[in-house]
């Protein structure tokens, strides 16, 4: 289970939010450009059960490295975030072989465990389409704002078809979700950097086309 706090910002707060991490001497561990790409079936078999099937490139560190993952039974509310993830890294060759052929799935996917899994779990009768994709930048602060709690605080930049969305993600354990959540409001007010609690998450987002409607 993935839990995260996520919090809406603006442009403006987005580069705020930077300075004042910098200010406070919290380090920018790395950047990750990523390209997600959405699969389900013609009849979207996936999505009606809750599912979603992402493939994401990142270049990172001056390589790229590529992605499966499958998550499932998302819920937000209120700024916290709970859903159901599995994540394995999937051969260059492999994803982009995938991504150009995405009704070859069914035959391409034995070649590895995870899609494996979702073929056994998940069988869908329609073929599969790539059903849309967006673009993050995400800049990635070791934070520590609970003594001998360190965090990685994710700042995200998106595009997508329809506009740019800034957020912010505090991934932690479950047990620390509420602590996480309490000294990041707490960041944000004493910074005085408004925000808002995310709606949806960036994949809803993409499907309806508008962001946090």
């Amino acid at each position: 289970m993935e839990t995260e706090v996520k919090l809406r910002i603006s442009e403006e707060a987005y580069q705020k939010v930077q300075e004042k991490l910098i200010e406070r001497g919290f380090t920018l561990k790395e950047t990750d450009n990523q390209t997600n790409i959405f699969l389900d079936g013609q009849k979207r078999e996936m999505s009606q059960k809750r599912y979603v099937l992402r493939f994401r490139k990142i270049f990172r560190k001056d390589k790229y490295i590529y992605f499966t993952t499958l998550k499932g039974n998302a819920k937000l509310a209120n700024g916290i975030s709970k859903i159901e993830e599995f994540e394995e890294e999937i051969p260059k060759d492999l994803f982009e072989e995938i991504v150009a052929n995405p009704s070859k799935l069914p035959e391409l996917g034995l070649k590895q465990n995870l899609l494996t899994k979702v073929l056994k779990e998940h069988p869908i009768e329609s073929k599969y389409e790539i059903i849309g994709q967006f673009t993050t930048n995400r800049r990635k602060f070791e934070i520590e704002f609970v003594e001998n709690k360190k965090w990685t605080l994710e700042l995200d930049e998106t595009e997508f078809p329809f506009g740019k969305a800034f957020e912010i993600e505090l991934e932690v354990p479950e047990d620390e979700i509420k602590i996480a959540k309490e000294s990041l409001e707490k960041f944000m007010n004493d910074s005085n950097i408004p925000y808002t609690y995310s709606k949806n998450n960036k994949f809803v987002n993409l499907m309806k086309g508008s962001i946090d409607q």
